[in-house]
């Protein structure tokens, strides 16, 4: 709201006025004629004597203060004097209710701070002569607004003031990284409360020296120089605060960084387009796409980029030579290279890495140019191929063809040979037209393989496997030693899948006896005699496992059958463990303790040594390789006899005895150490033999006895004698 007014014409306004309230002996109404701006608030003007009622001013007449300005008052014609500010008033000068009411003396000069003052209602100013006026008090905002839609390192921007109603004023701008720090220029100066000053219109410059790559445009926007600021790529938060009514706004943007890329295949066949794709930071830019080395340019064309800095575009190579040509893009000062190599028509060409003989094998392939791809394998033609849309796709017949390694050329022609099948193909001929391409494939008959374990225990799974070529899905049938069949129940026949040429399959609740086992392969032609309808055809009257085998053997063996099969004998008993150890040990000694069982790997398995019926050592560890394995660390342990046992999963057991240390002779029991102490006393041999009794010492007998009395009493019984051997008498002469 812009009020100001031509000081003259206030003037004689005023002059005028007062003639005619004289004249008509009236009294006038007070008025605000204008107001100056500062940094921290400014100074208001006033003229005539306070009325009563707001309403009784004109709008013109009732000034604007912000909230948070600091002001001082001015008669119009006089200067400064003490004044009394009040309110708020309504407008019909009354109180105004619900809001604290305050009256506030001023000296000379001095500033009304309006910081926490009401913005309901009206205030007015009044001298000691009684003029002043009324005024009123609002909130003050702004917003800045970004020009720019996007920003680029080494580029500027612009900030435009939006939605401010202050006449003038100044504002603090501080640039902060995306760290919170402030922005320091190239030259130190830290971008921090930079003071701005502005009108209803825009930024109108600065209160201090400016900021080098920081200035305000003719349009009254703030333009910001990203190099002379330093402001790389990132995310910056832009700030201003007006220094009177700390209103404030703030910008966030986004500098992003400025790159160039140019890219395309690296080998192009001739005849076909390089396909050329830039990218970059420069929106809607013009780009310049040079092919070829300088000064022999073979081509050059200026593009507009998109609103997203990108573009595709494609080169003819009909014009260029044979050979590596260098693709360059530049624009403004940046430039970006790559590389691509113009080559002759390019062949593919695939097969399976192996087949069987007989099969029909599928020849895929690619070619960038030729009408027809021919095929010559082993100096001879097979056949020909029509190319279309850059493919072309064939299928050798493999009957007849020896097993082994083989290689196909392909030649790619424009026109067809004059070659039969099974046509010599001269090598001049061959050499003239040259390999276009070559691939090879190995070839081999059926193979069927089944592995199988001899003997298993009751329980355990029957775990059957093996290798086959040339099918999906082999056949496996289990007869038990009378005839009976065990797999596949009720003799359905069951497929078990090969994948990657490897087969297995697990039998399960098999139970002790002796059993054959039969593993079927159909062949190349995928047909058996051994199945019919879906069953094995031994499924029939009781017959024995030799029989049955015959029965199934003779249908294999047929003539015209490429079936192939393979034959096991399998036994399967209750589960045995078998335990063996060292007769002794010495006390420093670590005792291996192995066993042989027929269960499974894998199956958990305890190995023991007790003494009597007290548990002294007990280890876990699993069968592996039909054995299990454990180390006893029996150093400490007392001489005597223990028992190792040894069980599987509670399905198999055994146990020996073992001694360490050696039984002492002439001792039949553990009593028999116990000779009382006085027995061990010898005789001196003569009068100037002494004897020495050599006691051991009450700590060390404890000590001892300590070492084992937690295990068992008998134990305990065991190291007390141990300290009572130590006892010896020795003869000095």
């Amino acid at each position: 709201m812009k009020r100001k007014r031509n000081s003259s014409t206030t003037f004689c306004f005023a002059v005028l006025v007062a003639v005619i309230l004289i004249a008509c002996s009236s009294t006038a109404m007070a008025s605000l004629i204008n107001r100056t701006f500062t940094a921290t608030g400014g100074t208001i003007i006033y003229e005539g004597w306070f009325g009563e009622e707001p309403k009784q001013e004109s709008a013109t007449d009732i000034l604007t203060v912000y909230s948070g300005e600091k002001v001082a008052f001015q008669q119009f014609m006089n200067g400064s004097r003490p004044v009394v500010v009040s309110g708020p008033y309504t407008k019909s000068g009354e109180k105004y209710s619900g809001v604290p009411f305050r009256k506030e003396t001023l000296d000379s000069g001095a500033v009304w701070d309006s910081e926490g003052k009401s913005q309901e209602g009206y205030f007015n100013v009044e001298d000691a002569n009684g003029e002043g006026g009324w005024f009123e008090m609002i909130a003050h905002s702004f917003t800045v607004e970004l020009v720019e839609r996007r920003i680029q390192e080494g580029t500027s921007f612009r900030l435009r003031l939006q939605g401010n109603e202050k006449e003038a004023g100044v504002l603090k701008l501080t640039v902060m990284d995306c760290d919170g720090y402030a922005l320091t220029t190239a030259n130190g100066t830290d971008v921090y409360e930079i003071l701005v000053t502005y009108d209803t219109t825009g930024f109108a410059g600065f209160s201090n020296v400016p900021v080098r790559g920081i200035q305000v445009t003719e349009e009254q926007a703030l333009e910001f120089d990203t190099t002379t600021l330093t402001m790389d790529a990132g995310k910056y938060l832009i700030s201003f605060e007006d220094c009177a009514t700390e209103a404030a706004s703030t910008e966030e943007i986004a500098v992003e960084e400025r790159y160039l890329t140019v890219a395309c295949a690296e080998d192009v066949v001739m005849g076909h387009e390089i396909v050329i794709i830039v990218t970059s930071s420069f929106y809607s830019d013009v780009a310049t796409v040079t092919v070829g080395r300088a000064p022999d340019v073979s081509a050059i064309c200026n593009v507009t980029l998109d609103n997203e800095g990108k573009k595709k575009l494609k080169i003819a190579t009909d014009d260029l030579d044979y050979g590596t040509h260098r693709i360059a893009v530049e624009v403004k000062e940046l430039q970006a290279t790559t590389y691509v190599t113009i080559t002759r028509a390019a062949v593919g060409v695939h097969v399976p890495e192996q087949a069987m003989v007989g099969d029909l094998v599928p020849v895929v392939g690619d070619a960038t140019s030729g009408t027809y791809a021919v095929f010559v394998i082993d100096g001879r033609y097979n056949g020909e191929a029509h190319i279309s849309d850059e493919l072309f796709a064939w299928e050798w017949d493999t009957r007849g063809a020896p097993i082994g390694c083989q290689e196909i050329e392909v030649f790619i022609l424009d026109q067809l040979t004059s070659f039969e099948i099974g046509d010599d193909v001269p090598a001049t001929w061959r050499e003239e037209h040259g390999v276009d391409a070559a691939v090879s494939i190995f070839l081999h008959n059926p193979a069927f393989s089944m592995h199988a374990p001899e003997a298993i225990a009751e329980g355990d799974a029957l775990f059957v496997y093996g290798t086959a070529t040339g099918t999906d899905h082999v056949y496996l049938v289990l007869l038990t030693a009378e005839g009976a069949v065990m797999f596949p129940p009720g003799g359905r026949v069951r497929a078990t899948p090969v994948s990657g040429g490897t087969w297995e399959e697990q039998l399960h609740d098999l139970k002790s006896g002796r059993y054959k086992l039969l593993g079927l392969h159909r062949g190349k032609e995928g047909t058996t005699e051994a199945i019919e309808n879906g069953t094995w055809i031994v499924c029939g009257p009781d017959k024995t496992a030799p029989q049955r085998l015959a029965i199934i053997e003779h249908a294999l063996s047929a003539a015209g059958s490429d079936d192939l099969y393979a034959v096991a004998a399998l036994t399967v008993s209750s589960p045995w463990v078998s335990l063996t150890a060292p007769a002794e040990s010495e006390h420093d000694e670590t005792l291996t303790i192995t066993a042989e069982t027929n269960v499974r790997d894998g199956e958990r398995a305890f190995i023991s040594l007790s003494s009597g019926s007290e548990l002294i050592i007990e280890t876990a560890t699993r069968v592996a390789n039909g054995a299990v394995q454990a180390c006893i660390d029996c150093r400490g342990l007392p001489s005597a006899t223990y028992t190792v046992r040894v069980d599987i999963g509670g399905r198999a057991s055994d146990e020996i005895e073992i001694q360490l240390g050696g039984r002492p002779e002439n001792v039949s029991s553990t009593e028999e150490l116990l000779t009382p102490a006085s027995e061990l006393q010898p005789t001196p041999e003569s009068a100037e033999a002494v004897v020495e009794d050599v006691r051991v010492p009450e700590e060390q007998v404890e000590e001892e006895r300590a070492l084992y009395v937690h295990d068992s009493p008998w134990i305990a019984a065991i190291a007390l004698f141990l300290a009572l051997s130590h006892r010896r008498v020795r003869k000095r002469v």
